[in-house]
């Protein structure tokens, strides 16, 4: 088993100004707490790896709090990367 030292590394605060710095934010995880229509607003682009911002075709009638959904973020499919 790989042992990694994390010691050395820190959060950054999540905010438009700290998301706009990079060229890329990376969804990982899907989380309801995350606001992701701010996301994708402040960043230059967006690699979702979990389809957080275009839920199934099944959940596109429902809403979770804090989630996206395809119609909030349709001005910016030119910098979403699907993956």
């Amino acid at each position: 088993m790989r042992h990694y030292d994390y010691s050395q590394m820190k959060s950054v605060e999540l905010n438009p100004k700290t998301l706009g710095w990079y060229d890329a934010v990376v969804i990982a995880t899907d989380h309801s707490s995350y606001d992701y229509p701010a996301i994708v607003d402040a960043a230059q682009l967006v690699v979702d790896t979990r389809s957080s911002l275009f839920p199934a075709p099944a959940a596109l009638g429902t809403r979770r709090p804090g989630r996206a959904g395809i119609f909030d973020i349709a001005r910016h499919r030119n910098k979403i990367v699907l993956c």
